[in-house]
């Protein structure tokens, strides 16, 4: 539900600091533009703020940042396009400072990409009724829950709007009306030309949705999922969704029997790609290839830590899930069983609980403490290289890793839980042998 257009900026202007930047900003011509006012409108958290003036703001922003204890950076150089943030305990937006991109506000507008984005209002100190801009009744789109490109040009101009228009839908709730998925569609093999980062990003974002199913489906409807993935990810698309509601309730279910659980979801790999959606992202184009989630990890260059988790997650399937049933119940027995796989003994535990709804999540719970209490380090062997060239005459070489590994197995087991216990296992191995 929408909120009267006269509060917007009465919200806006009770955001930390801005008060501040509307009098820096007297007689400068600024407007807050976009996804502010957006979700202003909807009552939803403001994490940033797009500031545009008829000048080029640098300076002015800079000096905010002095004023406010910020810190400021170059977005583009060249576009004078910067950004002042303020540390985590101000709990304030980030401010994003640009100069029209066109010769006026009303052209600007007209420049952006979905009519819910395409409003204004001036950056004031004091709050006068009905200031919102709003030429393309975007504000009439969000209160009929349509997602409406500007123009025809909107997607040939930044092919990556079309996975920002789906991630908007996803989140925001929104339908795109016909002409625009149309427009989504025709335009999808402009992909090529965006930089995989930033498609990677409104991805992890679609996925990270509580309302992914929304996402999933207008992957497959807007062909973006076919251009992205595989051809045959709308022959899928259904399946995956299917899964992805299933993984999030047992999720639930593990997170109230295991609370701990929820930080391990949120638990980030690398910059925006939480632990919870690489697991779903993994799954998801495992459906359609099992190779298919190792190929395009490489193809968009993802951090090591990743590609190696997704390889394994790729393969871990239900028989991984039984062969738990012959793991020593102990932290080091998982972790040592986890390697493996080469899957963080985490990720592995939160994969393993979404794989068989006929295993009670009890028996995932149980792992949980034990898990968590490896800190994400991996433990020591109970036995070295030295230990063995002293004490068994065995180099470097095959045999030694033949001889850790026996003690690994041992350790998985529950053969062996001490160093004493190895080095007992290994003198009866090596003397038997002999």
């Amino acid at each position: 539900m929408l909120v009267d257009a006269d509060h917007v900026h009465e919200t806006l202007l009770s955001l930390p600091h801005v008060k501040r930047l509307a009098s820096l900003c007297r007689n400068r011509g600024a407007y807050i533009v976009g996804g502010a006012i957006r979700d202003a409108l909807l009552e939803l958290p403001i994490n940033d703020l797009d500031i545009i003036f008829p000048d080029d703001p640098t300076e002015l922003a800079k000096s905010f940042a002095r004023q406010m204890s910020g810190s400021w950076f170059w977005l583009d150089k060249d576009r004078r396009q910067s950004r002042v943030v303020f540390n985590a305990e101000a709990n304030s937006p980030d401010f994003d400072f640009a100069p029209f991109r066109a010769p006026t506000l009303g052209q600007d507008l007209l420049d952006r990409d979905f009519t819910i984005n395409a409003m204004a209002i001036p950056l004031k100190a004091d709050c006068i009724e009905n200031e919102l801009v709003d030429p393309l009744c975007g504000m009439d789109d969000l209160r009929n829950n349509v997602l409406r490109m500007v123009g025809s040009r909107t997607f040939t101009s930044d092919p990556l709007r079309i996975i920002k228009g789906i991630r908007h839908a996803t989140v925001l709730g929104v339908e795109p009306e016909q002409e625009t998925l149309c427009s989504m569609q025709r335009e999808v093999t402009g992909l090529y030309r965006i930089a995989d980062e930033r498609i990677r990003q409104e991805i992890w974002g679609i996925l990270a949705s509580k309302n992914v199913s929304r996402g999933l489906r207008l992957l497959s409807s807007s062909l973006v999922g076919n251009y992205l993935f595989s051809k045959d990810y709308s022959d899928v698309a259904e399946d995956v969704v299917d899964r992805f509601e299933a993984c999030r309730i047992r999720w639930q279910a593990l997170k109230r029997a295991c609370p701990i659980i929820d930080g391990w979801l949120a638990t980030e790999v690398e910059q925006g790609l939480s632990c919870e959606t690489l697991i779903l992202w993994t799954l998801m184009l495992a459906r359609i290839d099992q190779s298919l989630p190792a190929r395009l990890a490489d193809e968009w260059m993802l951090s090591r830590r990743a590609q190696t988790n997704i390889r394994g997650l790729a393969v871990v399937d239900v028989r991984t899930l039984d062969d738990l049933a012959s793991v020593y119940h102990s932290g080091r027995a998982f972790a040592r069983w986890a390697r493996k796989t080469h899957v963080d003994p985490k990720m592995l535990l939160l994969t393993l609980a979404v794989l068989g709804s006929e295993h009670p999540i009890s028996l995932i719970a149980s792992w949980a403490p034990l898990v968590d209490s490896l800190e994400g380090k991996s433990p020591d062997d109970f036995v070295n290289g030295h230990w063995l060239r002293e004490e068994l005459g065995i180099q470097d070489g095959p045999e030694m890793t033949r001889a850790l590994s026996l003690v690994r197995e041992a350790e998985i087991s529950g053969e062996v839980k001490s160093e004493e216990e190895a080095h007992n296992l290994l003198l009866r191995h090596y003397t038997n042998m002999d």
